[in-house]
């Protein structure tokens, strides 16, 4: 029989710390394991969702905006809102990205056939922009700022150190 005295007791604020602390262990020791191992998948810790597709108007393309979230399992993680375009019954891959912006899931890019080989792809002013691809296999792709103001646009790129002084 034990003494009462040796018993390991757990009041609520321990069993609250050792949960946590069990959580941390296992976030750096699974995370990248249970993030890397999710079905439909095609990078480890990612996964896009379709969330906006447009047709061209003469139905030979398809524009289709995904949302992509990128999670390291543990503490980690980004949003990337990828346009890409891709011939009408063709699944799209990452081959097809002509487009991505930072977007924390919250203004998406918004899609425009000017014509049947021109897509317009409009996102705030402020938008911090990872790819741009002027063109792809026959299409155009402008890119417009709504609230164009240039000036801002460029100090939100200098304040990012991405514009040399």
């Amino acid at each position: 029989m034990i003494p009462s005295d040796n018993r390991l007791r757990l009041n609520g604020l321990n069993s609250v710390w050792a949960a946590c602390w069990l959580g941390v262990a296992l976030a750096f020791t699974a995370g990248q394991t249970i993030a890397g191992n999710v079905p439909g998948k095609d990078v480890a810790g990612c996964s896009r969702d379709t969330v906006d597709m447009l047709a061209s108007p003469g139905g030979d393309w398809v524009a289709f905006v995904q949302d992509e979230i990128c999670s390291d399992g543990a503490f980690q993680t980004s949003v990337v809102d990828f346009v890409q375009l891709a011939r009408r019954g063709i699944k799209p891959t990452r081959k097809n990205d002509v487009f991505a912006v930072d977007s924390h899931g919250v203004y998406r890019p918004l899609l425009h056939w000017r014509s049947s080989h021109e897509l317009q792809i409009t996102v705030p002013n402020k938008s911090f922009i990872g790819l741009r691809k002027h063109s792809y296999r026959g299409i155009d792709v402008v890119v417009r700022f709504d609230q164009d103001d240039p000036i801002e646009r460029q100090k939100i790129l200098k304040s990012f150190g991405l514009i040399p002084e």
